[in-house]
């Protein structure tokens, strides 16, 4: 806890509300006392002097940067490299896992990262060429709907006169083309049997008339359905191959909207973000089973056995995952202690502060008061706040928890003119102080003042008094023979 060295007032000279009147019988109130033979008086002289004023406080020696480490996957520990108190350089290795697990685990992923984005090639791919096959598609559904719908209504508007006029001359023609096939066939048939035609030629004659006969009978057919009207099954097969087609536009129409959107590429993307985040993490984990020493630093503490399965989710005794290696800085070093409420006005960041550790008596560091927290500590009904002083200098005998004892520069004021505080009296809003009198066996006379900044029994001099002037101290003196001399303000006798 801090102890308060010195109270900075500034003493304003206030207006004497009581008039000059009322000052004078306020001063011969004073004087009840006759200044008795024997009696004597101290006396202190107006000079100048350097002002100044601490706080100080005990506090403990902290480094301003720890870390602890870990493994991020449990492993078996191979090799530990350091022990407490250790010095260790950056990048220095303090504690090897081992690691053929976590060398597996990142091969893996890396291999899903690769398939991940050939994927994503993949689906960019299709993304660019999809959308024009798709517009093939569904122009080939379009007509194919179309033809459907003709097919159909022709079958339910049933025949022209034109067409009725067609399919009966499609028949005369077959029939004439069917006699004529016939006619030239017999007269072949007497030139092969008298061996004037070879047999190749004469089986052509008879296959013409084959084809005659099939055309006749197909054009007659179609003059009979004509006639007839359409066939019921033909009619369902019809309204049928309709619907058909009309969902397959739909489908078609379906895939283009799909072929023109980017959600299979935006879901192979994420498919590759994914992949990445796992080799990141398996590269992490990796890394993690060769703790080095991330800058220069003591080792505080290293909780790893040669041989031991160290599980990162095992947790200590407290609840919390214990660190395999905790560091400390060696070069950044601070000290936290506690200063009572009443000091916080004269505590600013900046102000210069000389530490003493008791390990190291003798050795004053310098040091800068960097801040004042801000959360109260109230132990048996005193309150404290915390403050943070930053080392400028260190040594390697430096251990966290050291006892460090802080002074605080909050004052300094050179070549002021001061007083002892006993020789000012202050009473009813108004500071003064006794001069001398010019007479030997004159009374004190007072003078009223202006006082500035205390420190260390002294008190600034503003106005009403010059260098060197010679300022009585009040209060009951003994006599030179150790006598209590009279009651209220002595006699003077200067020494």
């Amino acid at each position: 806890m801090a102890t308060r060295k010195w109270i900075v007032i500034v003493a304003i000279i206030l207006p004497v509300l009581v008039g000059g009147a009322g000052f004078a019988r306020w001063w011969n109130n004073r004087k009840t006392a006759a200044w008795g033979p024997g009696s004597f008086v101290r006396t202190a002289q107006v000079q100048r002097r350097t002002l100044s004023s601490v706080v100080d406080a005990v506090g403990e020696l902290r480094s301003m940067r720890e870390e602890a480490l870990y493994n991020a996957v449990s492993a078996k520990v191979v090799e530990v490299l350091v022990h407490p108190g250790q010095i260790v350089k950056s990048g220095q290795v303090l504690v090897r896992f081992d690691t053929a697990e976590a060398e597996r685990a990142l091969e893996d992923a890396l291999q899903d990262l690769e398939l991940a984005r050939a994927r994503l090639a993949s689906a960019r791919d299709d993304h660019a060429n999809a959308p024009k096959t798709a517009e093939v598609q569904l122009q080939r559904a379009r007509q194919e709907l179309l033809n459907a719908k003709l097919k159909l209504e022709s079958l339910l508007a049933g025949p022209t006169e034109e067409e009725l006029e067609q399919a009966r001359a499609n028949v005369r023609q077959a029939q004439n083309s069917l006699r004529s096939a016939e006619e030239e066939l017999a007269a072949q048939r007497l030139l092969y049997e008298a061996g004037l035609v070879p047999r190749m030629e004469y089986q052509q004659y008879v296959e013409r008339v084959e084809v005659a006969k099939d055309n006749l009978t197909n054009a007659q057919l179609r003059l009979n359905s004509l006639l007839k009207g359409p066939d019921p099954k033909e009619k369902e097969a019809a309204e049928s191959a309709v619907q058909q087609a009309e969902v397959n536009l739909v489908l078609a129409e379906q895939a283009l909207a799909k072929a023109s959107s980017r959600e299979a590429v935006i879901q192979a993307e994420a498919e590759v973000r994914r992949a990445e985040s796992a080799v990141e993490t398996a590269r992490k984990n990796l890394e993690s089973l060769t703790l080095k020493a991330p800058f220069e630093a003591m080792v505080l503490q290293v909780n790893a056995v040669v041989g031991t399965e160290v599980s990162p989710s095992s947790p200590s005794s407290s609840g919390e995952r214990s660190p395999v290696v905790t560091l400390a800085a060696v070069d950044e070093w601070q000290v936290v202690a506690y200063v009572d409420e009443s000091d916080l006005a004269l505590l600013k960041p900046g102000q210069e502060v000389q530490v003493t550790l008791a390990a190291m008596e003798g050795r004053p560091f310098r040091g800068r008061l960097a801040a004042v927290g801000g959360e109260a500590r109230v132990s048996q009904n005193v309150v404290t706040y915390p403050i943070y002083v930053e080392l400028s200098e260190y040594e390697q005998l430096f251990r966290p928890g050291m006892t460090a004892d802080i002074v605080v520069q909050v004052l300094h004021k050179p070549d002021v003119l001061v007083l002892p505080d006993p020789a000012i009296i202050e009473e009813r809003g108004v500071t003064t102080v006794l001069l001398p009198s010019d007479e030997p066996d004159g009374e004190p006379r007072p003078v009223r003042i202006e006082t500035g900044l205390k420190g260390n029994g002294f008190t600034e001099i503003i106005s009403g008094l010059e260098e060197g002037q010679t300022v009585i101290i009040p209060g009951r003196q003994p006599g030179p023979d150790g006598r209590p001399g009279g009651g209220g303000m002595p006699r003077m006798v200067f020494r």
